[in-house]
């Protein structure tokens, strides 16, 4: 078996034990259908119920709420609705794309990001054959953090573990251009797509692919995995290309199988994208090449098919590219219907344009899932999310004031105390806290504490709070601080906002 053979796991929050998930899966009651309608290379807007027919498995299914986002006009900020952004996750591919192709991703990529409209959020991951699909950057309005990851397609030196927080250095050193690009794996070189190395390589990116999708499943909002790749030999899924002796039985064997793991695969990425709600975008980094046949992203194209994602080739313009991507995005048709139980775990779904203009083409996903597996409460991914957009959590009710004098801001947090015990369960407590400070979309400073709480305390425990603070050293002006804690085998999460302003 080849060297990159491995098992994709999930980013665990530094330092602490894996959550236990949960075997239960959850019904699906709603079913939200986004549906992208263009027309000759533009966004078709004012478009209404009327505008759509939905079926589900072939069978027509009422519109039972509606909704239309137009996001070039939607507020950014930390006031926005999670529900009503757009994300945009760029996924740079390191297994398959040469250096010269991914310098040239970066640079679209940075452009996109810079013309972005407000309400736009963006996360940075790269794929490559050793660690998977890589956060970078979580989705984040912060357009310098966003710009350094980019650049370096490396995660800050900050020990932030949801990397929210950089370096005084990093934020300081975004300067024009600067592009790092990492080494990606040499798989060009194969003869012939049966050896074991390209296969692993292969099969590994579309599962980790499609754990990316599912670990976007409980983020709130409108979803996309951009892929920035050159796409691997769509000879190997499609069984065509040379081999040691192409007519030899053995040969065609092991290619016919070959290519069934490969669609097996895809398919299971495009159930797992349909369960999570997530669009697949492409973009063929390589551009324009020489003796390029219609044949060449076939790839690219399998793997985006039924995710409600467009790929975009032939051309050298990426970063036009990506911006024209957008703009085919920038309204949104929101389809939600009442879920029948049809006894199908995978139901297709197809969408009709009535009395749209001429031309018009509407892309949405082709099926969804009847039930979905729970979340990962304790995924970064998902925990980063929360600390920027202050969505509440249920687990451990948590208090945050902040006292300030000038150049200085002290947080002071309180857990309440009666929620902590049923959480130790006869043990030591252990949890960790997490301190934020936001300067806008800015995470300026960070610190991390670890809380260890021992049975013979949970006494005292029971009646008072448990209380921390942490002083910064902060310029004047206006700052929010936000706290995340988690505590006990489960992860129980807490989180507080407080707005203050550091005075002169």
């Amino acid at each position: 078996m080849g060297a990159l053979k491995r098992v994709s796991v999930a980013f665990l929050l530094a330092a602490a034990p894996a959550m236990a998930q949960l075997n239960e899966s959850t019904t699906v009651e709603v079913v939200q259908v986004p549906v992208y309608v263009t027309a000759h290379g533009t966004a078709v807007s004012s478009l209404t119920r009327d505008n759509f027919r939905l079926f589900v498995n072939g069978k027509p299914q009422a519109i039972d709420y509606f909704d239309t986002l137009d996001f070039a006009s939607l507020p950014g900020g930390p006031s926005a609705d999670p529900h009503q952004r757009r994300l945009y996750m760029l996924l740079f591919d390191l297994t398959f794309s040469p250096a010269p192709a991914l310098q040239h991703a970066q640079k679209a990529a940075v452009s996109m990001i810079e013309s972005a409209a407000p309400s736009d959020t963006f996360g940075i991951a790269t794929l490559d054959p050793d660690g998977g699909a890589r956060i970078i950057m979580p989705f984040s309005r912060d357009r310098v953090a966003l710009l350094r990851a980019i650049r370096s397609l490396r995660p800050s030196q900050m020990p932030d573990p949801l990397h929210l927080a950089l370096t005084t250095a990093e934020r300081q050193g975004i300067t024009p251009g600067g592009l790092s690009v990492l080494a990606s794996a040499d798989l060009g070189a194969m003869e012939s797509f049966d050896s074991d190395l390209l296969r692993d390589a292969i099969e590994n990116a579309i599962g980790d692919l499609a754990d990316l999708g599912a670990r976007l499943a409980p983020i709130e909002g409108i979803k996309h995995i951009v892929l920035l790749s050159t796409g691997f030999d769509s000879s190997a899924m499609f069984g065509r290309g040379r081999g040691p002796d192409p007519t030899a039985i053995e040969f065609r064997q092991r290619q016919l199988a070959f290519s069934n793991a490969l669609i097996d695969a895809v398919q299971k990425m495009h159930r797992t994208f349909a369960a999570a709600s997530v669009f697949l975008d492409a973009l063929d980094i390589a551009g324009l090449r020489p003796m390029q046949s219609l044949g060449d992203d076939d790839a690219l194209y399998a793997m985006v098919e039924d995710t409600g994602g467009e790929v975009i080739d032939r051309g050298n313009d990426l970063g036009r590219a990506l911006r024209s991507l957008a703009h085919d995005q920038s309204v949104v048709y929101v389809l939600s219907f009442n879920a029948n139980q049809t006894g199908r775990e995978r139901n297709g779904i197809s969408v009709d344009l009535v009395d749209a203009p001429r031309g018009s083409h509407a892309y949405y996903r082709r099926s969804y899932a009847s039930h979905s597996d729970p979340p990962d409460l304790g995924d970064p991914l998902l925990l980063a999310d929360v600390v920027m957009n202050d969505i509440p959590q249920t687990g451990v009710t948590t208090t945050a004031r902040v006292v300030t004098a000038p150049g200085k801001a002290t947080v002071e947090v309180e857990c309440a105390a009666g929620e902590l015990v049923p959480l130790a369960g006869g043990m030591t407590l252990v949890g960790k806290v997490l301190l934020y400070v936001f300067s806008g979309s800015q995470a300026v400073a960070f610190r991390e504490k670890e809380i260890s709480i021992e049975p013979r305390a949970m006494q005292a425990l029971a009646k008072n709070p448990v209380r921390f603070a942490e002083t910064f050293d902060l310029p004047p002006g206006p700052y929010a601080a936000k706290v995340l804690v988690r505590f006990g085998l489960d992860r129980s999460n807490g989180f507080a906002h407080a707005d203050f302003t550091v005075p002169r």
